[in-house]
């Protein structure tokens, strides 16, 4: 994918691919980002040192405010934001076009209050967002009331009322339709993480953890005010491998919340949940409420989803819910429940684990009997004790489904399990990882569909072909060269031509199998002209360490980098600060899994906690 600009160093060969994984018991997720192709001009803000009375359209013309170039530009354009806190909303209400988004892109840490999107065909990426407004639509991180915008790759804390929030009146209105919210980060936000109404959106990779019920600058919040990971509304919405986890009760901001992962009350219809990971295991916490409040809520579809919830599923007045493929789980705390059906007609629930549910998997009312369809579900306490209720035909009842770590919350299912082949046949294409159903003889109940060991399984390579690899620059472009059966890995790689300061950059993102040690290898294509001193950064749990290689010598085969540990998701990135020399190869790298973590490793890793 080429990224073709104008001048100062936006010019050729960028690449922005993103990946994301839900939970660390996951295999490798990738979530490609889209190429972005500026039809219009490319301007430039800088807080530090522009002028909103420059043209804006090199960086030592660059204007200082964001809200100048939302004010300027038109469909096409492209703005990139220089480095720095900027102490405004911005307020945008120019549209872009079908193959001409207006784009709002930062360049490194850009700290600012956040958006108002009333526009369609919008691009945000790449924020810090903190701070907002005690407002309804100022005081969410990004607020979009429009069609076909990208909100991504975003890190929204602490903003007074939601941190996404895609807006529609009516809640069903088609004036808001086909937005795609992807690979942002949510920490700390009043309310919900994601709220979206309006039709067809993509929600896709996003985390969420801590949200908050009272938010110290709402003056004076309304009695419902409440602190969950994501509201929904409105129809034809993809929710997709998302990671909800840790919201609070013994948050000093959580007075006396109802925490859900997914919530609704109506209208909502012909939305599809799948691949998400929710833990929320807090007693009176659920996996999902699904109600119906004098509006419709129909046509859902939950499957191949990791719920750890105190009550995985909550269902009001849902007609035709579809249930297939889950693993829930709770903690054997007693008056819960798997899932509650009440005036929920037409409801299908096959395939699922239900572990450690202390109290009946299955609540059903009168009304939710009729058009029932239920059976081939696994349900089992680890504790030893009796199961509430009875079982429907093919259940696997009190029958352990032998998880590969149930404590450590890997849910995949060892080679020896019964899930195996236990399901029923079901309109389900893959399972949580993205592996085609079914593998053997016959679906495996669960989220995870068992597949044979491979050897490679605690392998990963990425290639500068493969999703993963990015591409970024100030100086000069990250080049490809193609040369079949040359001394590369694969038929490519990328090369920079000039050393410089480090702000032109190559990084391979990954995400590792399981938590544990890896070894790291990198590959590179020697040459006589290139340094000998190119510095490697892989970014690891708990720091960064820079390793400098010869890129002289010991082309075309695996060198080891070192032994590094990772939870889930870490990066290398190799940059042009050389000392001499040129023609940097960033090709590909390797990551070898080697063992578990160091014991108590994980009580020394904090996450920076930013609150302004």
């Amino acid at each position: 994918m080429l990224f073709t600009a104008g001048k100062d160093g936006l010019a050729a060969c960028f690449l922005i691919i993103t990946l994301v994984l839900p939970h660390p018991s996951t295999r490798l997720v990738m979530t490609p980002t889209p190429a972005i192709s500026v039809t219009g001009a490319v301007y430039y803000v800088d807080r530090a040192n522009g002028s909103d009375s420059n043209p804006g359209t090199s960086r030592n013309q660059a204007w200082r405010t964001i809200q100048k170039a939302a004010d300027t530009m038109v469909a096409g354009d492209y703005c990139v934001v220089l480095a720095g806190d900027y102490d405004e909303r911005v307020q945008v209400t120019t549209s872009g076009s079908p193959g001409a988004p207006i784009t709002y892109w930062a360049e490194g840490t850009v700290t600012m209050k956040g958006f108002t999107v009333r526009a369609d065909y919008i691009t945000i990426k790449g924020f810090e967002i903190t701070d907002t407004d005690n407002d309804w639509d100022d005081g969410v991180g990004v607020f979009v009331e429009g069609s076909h915008c990208i909100i991504e790759d975003n890190y929204i804390h602490f903003a007074t009322r939601s941190g996404i929030s895609i807006f529609a009146d009516p809640p069903d209105a088609s004036t808001t339709s086909d937005c795609v919210v992807r690979n942002n980060r949510l920490y700390r936000n009043t309310i919900a993480g994601i709220e979206i109404a309006g039709r067809n959106h993509l929600v896709e990779g996003n985390e969420i953890w801590r949200t908050i019920q009272y938010h110290p600058k709402w003056t004076d919040p309304p009695s419902w005010v409440d602190a969950d990971g994501i509201h929904f509304f409105g129809s034809g919405h993809i929710i997709r491998g998302n990671y909800i986890h840790d919201i609070r009760m013994d948050d000093p901001e959580n007075v006396d919340p109802h925490i859900d992962c997914f919530q609704t009350w109506g209208p909502a219809y012909d939305i599809v949940f799948e691949q998400n990971f929710c833990e929320n295991l807090d007693e009176g916490m659920q996996g999902f409420m699904i109600e119906e409040q004098n509006a419709p809520v129909r046509n859902l579809i939950i499957r191949n989803n990791v719920i750890q919830a105190f009550a995985p599923l909550n269902i009001f007045d849902c007609e035709n819910v579809t249930i297939v493929n889950n693993t829930f789980v709770s903690d054997l705390s007693p008056d819960q429940w798997g899932i509650g059906l009440n005036n929920s007609p037409s409801a299908t629930i096959k395939n699922n684990v239900f572990f450690d549910i202390c109290g009946q998997h299955l609540k059903i009312d009168g009304a939710s009997q009729q058009g029932l369809d239920v059976g081939y579900n696994s349900v089992f306490r680890s504790d030893g004790q009796p199961l509430l209720g009875s079982p429907s035909p093919h259940d696997l009842w009190n029958v352990d489904p032998m998880f590969v770590d149930a404590a450590g919350g890997d849910f995949h299912l060892r080679p020896d399990s019964p899930c195996i082949d236990a399901g029923s046949s079901v309109d389900v294409a893959e399972d949580f990882d993205g592996n085609p159903r079914p593998q053997g003889a016959g679906f495996d109940t669960g989220a995870f569909e068992y597949t044979e060991d491979d050897p490679s399984s605690n392998e990963l390579i990425i290639d500068d072909a493969n999703a993963g690899f990015s591409t970024n620059f100030t100086q000069d472009p990250w080049c490809e060269y193609v040369e079949p059966g040359g001394e590369q890995y694969g038929d490519t790689y990328y090369y920079n031509q000039q050393i410089g300061t480090g702000e032109d950059v190559a990084s391979w993102l990954f995400n590792v199998p399981q938590p544990g040690r890896y070894d790291v290898y990198a590959w590179w294509y020697e040459g006589s002209q290139r340094p000998t001193d190119v510095p490697y950064t892989i970014n690891h749990l708990g720091g960064s360490t820079t390793v400098r290689v010869n890129q002289q010598a010991d082309g075309g085969q695996w060198k080891l980098l070192g032994t590094f540990n990772f939870l889930s998701q870490g990066s290398v990135v190799v940059s042009d600060d050389a000392s001499s020399g040129q023609d940097i190869v960033a090709d590909a790298i390797r990551i070898v899994y080697s063992g578990p973590l160091p014991p108590g490793i994980l009580q020394c890793i904090h996450l920076p906690l930013i609150v302004r």
